[in-house]
């Protein structure tokens, strides 16, 4: 029996070995390189603002079960 993980396993590798038969070099930017540079020049962030959270366990009711689960002050991060 093919599995799934086998096939993408096997998709993976054929990707990578036609990638280095192609005789060039793999295009890469450094973190701290002038692209990386110029973009965060040209980036406009908005306005920032700063929260502090506090993740915490809770009980929260799903309509019938209650679940422990992590939540931040008290609360369920999605409702």
């Amino acid at each position: 029996m093919v599995t799934r993980r086998a096939v993408l396993a096997d998709a993976a590798l054929s990707a990578a070995g036609l990638a280095g038969c192609t005789g060039h070099a793999s295009p890469t930017v450094a973190p701290d390189g002038r692209q990386v540079r110029e973009a965060e020049l040209a980036r406009h962030p908005g306005t920032v603002r700063e929260f502090r959270l506090e993740a915490v366990d809770a009980e929260v009711d799903l309509g019938g079960p209650v679940v422990r689960r992590g939540a931040t002050a008290g609360a369920c991060p999605v409702r």
